[in-house]
């Protein structure tokens, strides 16, 4: 499992939230990204064993990344990258859950090369954790790149704020200078 520098973790899924989507009733609208061979020996899921799907924006699938991820959803991680069947649209899926799985979620946007969605930024509480993993110190780095970003976005969006209207309002008297 090789890891993508924080640096050039792309930006796009920060904002990403779960979707509750009814997978079971819905199963004819999606595929698993990539083909599996029947194995015995593994356990191979019919259907995602949740209901809730995370996006994957503007993913591309090759030769070569496809056979990679097949290693690593399903196997190493206890997550699916499933594909609607009319068009191009990725989700991830879990197969597995009772617990927060917010470490798992987070690696596998990094990934796919993405900074992992604020949402799984909340990284839960285990003393369990080894901090001088390397893994685990990507998954930090990444969700520190996304509060980042998310941080800054949020600054520029208060100064447009405040420079079209806030102050404004504060000179015509409509609101408090405190407010």
């Amino acid at each position: 499992m090789e890891l993508i520098p924080i640096e050039s973790l792309k930006i796009d899924a920060i904002h990403t939230q779960p979707i509750y989507y009814d997978l079971t009733k819905h199963k004819h609208e999606y595929n698993f990204a990539y083909k599996r061979k029947k194995d015995y020996k593994e356990k191979i899921l019919k259907r995602p064993y949740t209901n809730w799907i995370y996006h994957i924006p503007k993913l591309e699938l090759t030769t070569e990344n496809k056979e990679e991820f097949k290693e690593i959803f399903g196997k190493q991680l206890p997550l699916e990258l499933i594909q609607w069947i009319t068009g191009k649209e990725y989700f991830l899926t879990l197969h597995a859950g009772g617990m927060d799985m917010s470490w798992d979620i987070a690696l596998a946007y990094i990934l796919l090369g993405y900074c992992p969605p604020l949402e799984f930024c909340r990284l839960p509480n285990n003393t369990e954790v080894d901090l001088t993993n390397k893994i685990t110190q990507h998954i930090v780095m990444a969700c520190n790149k996304s509060l980042k970003v998310t941080e800054n976005q949020c600054k520029i969006t208060k100064d447009e704020l405040n420079f079209l209207y806030l102050n404004k309002m504060k000179q015509l008297g409509v609101i408090d200078e405190t407010d």
